[in-house]
């Protein structure tokens, strides 16, 4: 098999008791821990990382930890001020602080992304990511989960007994990640493990509390600054805003920055539950909320075969 058809056949979670497919995902678990021994060990989200970056890098950590693999949960030292859309739920319901790593000669291994992000390939051992593979390293743990940190859940809970804190925790950032389980990336199969936490709170409390739009009073230049995503789609790169609002009194101002730069715009209404999306010169307009940049891809490539066809 080649490495795009092993990955595509991980992807697929409705395959999730096929023998081949659980064989092909421990054998890339079992790489990356065996490339850990007798090393130091950073493991690390993005840059500008969210709750679901900072948890799951912090459970990623624990979890090697209790394996006798020497590991610290980190950031980077530049580009990691948490994102704003996260702050307040981290720093009211996040107690721990990451290590700050100075030297890129350490060994990494990357959560919430698989991009190199200005680090050396022979020093990243692997990655556990739901976002899109980017190629960029070896021994990528990729699956279209609603969180990382659900990812490493699953992937983990068999072999480590996570306490009820660390449960909380990602439960949180399946939240946030979710837009408190109101995006379509949120799936049966998510909801199954989120059930599994056995949390004890009010999601609509929590999205009361912390779940954040787009300030719109920062202005459009700076929104596309904030919100602003790359990724490597069938060779192409392609950048991607993502704008969350109650009303869309300023989509067409977006539509018009996004048309100016050749950005995808993913526009989110929370009032009326509708997504806006806008790219080369075309705009879809759908009554739900689809917050997925790899749902919205798959969406976009099916239209473009339909008008081939």
């Amino acid at each position: 098999m080649s490495i795009e058809e092993i990955y595509s056949l991980i992807e697929n979670r409705n395959l999730k008791d096929d023998e081949l497919r659980n064989s092909l995902i421990q054998t890339i678990i079992n790489n990356i821990l065996n490339s850990c021994k007798n090393k130091e060990v950073y493991i690390i989200g993005h840059n500008n990382p969210d709750a679901d970056s900072i948890i799951s890098s912090y459970i990623l950590s624990n979890i090697l930890n209790s394996m006798g693999i020497n590991s610290h949960f980190s950031i980077l030292d530049k580009n990691y001020d948490y994102t704003f859309h996260d702050k307040k739920l981290l720093e009211e319901n996040f107690k721990y602080q990451p290590e700050i790593v100075h030297n890129l000669d350490n060994y990494f291994i990357l959560v919430d992304h698989n991009d190199l992000q200005g680090l050396k390939k022979e020093n990243v051992l692997g990655a556990f990511d739901h976002h899109v593979i980017k190629y960029e390293i070896d021994n990528i743990l990729e699956i279209e989960y609603a969180s990382t940190s659900l990812l490493i859940y699953d992937l983990f809970k068999y072999k480590y007994e996570f306490s009820e804190e660390e449960k909380y925790l990602i439960g949180l950032a399946t939240l946030s990640d979710t837009d408190y389980l109101t995006s379509t990336r949120f799936t049966d199969i998510d909801k199954e493990l989120f059930d599994e936490l056995n949390l004890k709170i009010d999601v609509k409390e929590y999205q009361k509390k912390y779940f954040i739009t787009t300030n719109f009073s920062l202005g459009v230049e700076k929104n596309f600054g904030i919100n602003k995503k790359e990724y490597l789609r069938n060779n192409k790169k392609i950048t991607r805003i993502q704008i969350t609002s109650y009303d869309d009194n300023e989509l067409n101002n977006y539509i018009n920055k996004a048309k100016e730069l050749g950005y995808l715009l993913i526009w989110l209404n929370y009032d009326n539950n509708t997504t806006t999306i806008y790219y080369e010169d075309n705009i879809i307009k759908l009554n739900y909320l689809l917050s997925s940049t790899y749902l919205v891809f798959k969406l976009l490539e099916d239209r473009k075969k339909l008008v081939i066809t």
